[in-house]
């Protein structure tokens, strides 16, 4: 009885374990794609900067 319900915990605890780490290698990947993002607006922000920055120069 006691092997039984420890094989039964042990189960459970690696389901657990393995929808713990889908959920964090899910989570880590939207990170990822946020930092691109993010990379992508400084980018362009910095673009914008260098437009407003000759446009003043000429006026």
């Amino acid at each position: 009885m006691a092997e039984t319900v420890l094989s039964m915990a042990r189960s459970m605890l690696g389901s657990a374990i393995s929808a713990a780490a889908a959920a964090a290698g899910e989570e880590m990947s939207l990170l990822m794609g946020v930092q691109k993002e993010i990379w992508i607006f400084n980018s362009i922000l910095a673009s914008f900067q260098i437009r407003k920055q000759t446009t003043n120069d000429f006026n």
